[in-house]
């Protein structure tokens, strides 16, 4: 008996020492993928500051600084959480490039990423691949687009409904087709990826029937040359959105692969 004791004391030993470094590291991943912090300042929709640090929203996007919305989302942010105690929750990567942190922010139990999404002041956004959260903010972006509020108001230009996307993908190609028996003057339609690369078309007309490629043309700056040029990628493997807008800014179409 005192041998058998012995022995499933000596195993309770070698199971702990094997797997206490794998423990320890479960651990303090759980600990600190939450943290709790009061907002002292609204940079812009997407971004907020607690002291000198500067915490980048994760899964989502807003306008920039001059663009459509920009004022409106930073508005709408300010009166979720300003000068309000929040939770963070990290992804993959907690800082990005530019060194600041990403997270998730939580308050009262409401998901905020996601509220400006579901309120028309953000697009679902993820650069860095799929997580958890992906296809909820999509489904957010849907409903927000049913619900035809701001960044989803639907398009009622005459050529809203003319104009299809033939061809999109990570193949960086992208062709818009008009289907219907009328010319479409496309100046000043907009198109732009989750981020913040955009092409604004010049007084270009897609003619009834006809279809553009937009990467068919290089370095030659005419209306079908997309400013990011065919060498410098623009959809990510990871999947990217794609939105095209009327002259007033208003959503004529949207996919994503």
């Amino acid at each position: 008996m005192k041998k058998e004791v012995l022995l499933l004391t000596l195993l309770v030993i070698i199971f702990v020492g094997v797997n206490y470094s794998w423990m320890d590291a479960w651990v303090a991943k759980e600990l600190s993928s939450d943290r709790v912090v009061v907002i002292d300042r609204i940079v812009d929709g997407d971004t907020v500051k607690v002291g000198n640090e500067s915490i980048r929203l994760l899964g989502i996007n807003t306008p920039e600084k001059g663009e459509h919305f920009h004022d409106e989302a930073q508005r709408f942010l300010t009166n979720l959480v300003f000068n309000k105690t929040v939770s963070l929750k990290y992804g993959k990567d907690q800082k990005d490039i530019y060194g600041r942190t990403l997270a998730y922010i939580s308050y009262n139990g409401i998901d905020v990423n996601k509220e400006m999404i579901l309120n028309g002041y953000a697009n679902a956004y993820f650069p860095q691949g799929k997580d958890v959260n992906y296809k909820k903010y999509f489904e957010a972006w849907k409903t927000c687009v049913s619900n035809n509020v701001n960044l989803c108001e639907k398009s009622v230009d005459v050529c809203s409904s003319c104009i299809k996307l033939k061809k999109f993908g990570k193949e960086e190609e992208v062709t818009f087709e008009n289907v219907c028996n009328i010319d479409c003057n496309l100046k000043d339609w907009g198109v732009k990826d989750e981020g913040r690369k955009n092409y604004v078309f010049g007084n270009f007309v897609l003619g009834r029937n006809e279809e553009v490629n937009l990467n068919s043309a290089i370095g030659d700056n005419n209306e079908t040359d997309l400013f990011w040029g065919r060498n410098d990628y623009v959809w990510t493997d990871s999947g990217d959105t794609i939105f095209l807008r009327d002259d007033k800014e208003k959503l004529v179409l949207w996919d994503r692969y």
